[in-house]
């Protein structure tokens, strides 16, 4: 079985959140419910939503804005 991170299910929620929603429309919380963790998770992870975008690098070129 394998287990993913919460950081790692983090990344994959905000990508379909911002996909569905769009970035200004997906909230943190809205992250979080998706990817099945705390609230607090998301800012132990990431402090922001522009920290959450920039930092794992969630738009490649198979996920362009």
């Amino acid at each position: 079985m394998t287990t993913t991170s919460k950081r790692d299910r983090l990344v994959e929620a905000a990508k379909t959140m911002f996909y569905q929603q769009g970035v200004t429309r997906s909230t943190l919380a809205d992250i979080a419910q998706q990817a099945q963790v705390p609230l607090g998770n998301v800012y132990y992870h990431f402090r922001t939503k522009d920290a959450l975008i920039g930092g794992p690098n969630i738009f490649t070129p198979q996920n362009p804005r």
